[in-house]
């Protein structure tokens, strides 16, 4: 079995092999795994390790982006549609939408020097 560092030597080497191909492709999916990845975190933490609310929220946030993308929906009307569809407490709701919008702008600050 490889150690850690093997590992993210490997890694290295992958993301250097699509940085040297086209940079601002791979600046922008490293962006997308890094949003989906810290989405994924906020709300495992925020789900209290409870499987069934975890899926509510997934599906309510699921819902949110589907009724202000596809349906053109007001993004506060959207919002009440999605968490009390699938039953997520508003604080709740609302916290991670926040934290999400935190992290959209993490483009702007963290990645800003790699364009």
């Amino acid at each position: 079995m490889k150690s850690d560092v093997a590992k993210f030597v490997k890694l290295t080497s992958i993301l250097a092999e699509m940085y040297n191909d086209d940079p601002k492709y791979c600046v922008d999916c490293f962006f997308n795994a890094y949003y989906q990845f810290k989405k994924k975190k906020v709300i495992d933490e925020r789900s209290c390790d409870d499987p069934d609310l975890k899926k509510r929220i997934w599906d309510a946030v699921n819902l949110f982006k589907y009724l202000i993308n596809e349906k053109k929906i007001h993004k506060d009307k959207a919002f009440h549609i999605a968490y009390r569809t699938h039953k997520v407490d508003r604080d709740l709701f609302t916290g991670v939408i926040n934290a999400f919008r935190a992290f959209k702008s993490a483009k702007k600050t963290k990645f800003k020097d790699l364009y």
